[in-house]
């Protein structure tokens, strides 16, 4: 349940509609075809909705992922942890912003952090050489 976002609950709602019109049309109530008609209609618009929630989730997710990007390079790692943190809600499964974390939680020498974060990169995309040698970079700077 707690992975559990609105628009779940939203498709649950939309197929218990979707069930009470096709039953409705087997029975062979009045209007039904006229019923099948407003339940795709609430369904394309829903979906058409979701779409473009998705698309704002992304660009939120892409401008504080460029942000940490520049503060990065610019040197302000504690400012540039502060925009991957804020990018991570809108998209958890980018193994590029949690490999830059993993990056400037190591330059801040908070390794533990570091290596937790560059864990979930190398788990996101096991074969990226790249992911892996800034894990390898946090471990070698704690010691291990």
């Amino acid at each position: 349940m707690k992975d559990m976002k609105w628009w779940h609950i939203g498709l649950g709602i939309i197929f218990c509609i979707f069930l009470f019109t096709l039953s409705a049309a087997i029975i062979g109530g009045k209007n039904t075809v006229y019923g099948i008609f407003i339940f795709f209609g609430i369904m394309i618009s829903y979906l058409g909705y979701q779409h473009g929630y998705i698309d704002r989730q992304k660009k939120k997710a892409v401008k504080f992922y460029n942000e940490g990007l520049v503060l990065s390079e610019s040197g302000d790692y504690e400012k540039a942890l502060a925009a991957y943190n804020q990018a991570l809600p809108f998209t958890d499964k980018n193994p590029n912003i949690w490999n830059n974390k993993c990056y400037v939680l190591t330059k801040l020498g908070r390794y533990d952090e570091a290596i937790d974060a560059g864990k979930v990169a190398v788990q996101l995309a096991p074969n990226d050489a790249e992911i892996r040698d800034t894990l390898q970079t946090a471990l070698t700077a704690k010691g291990k």
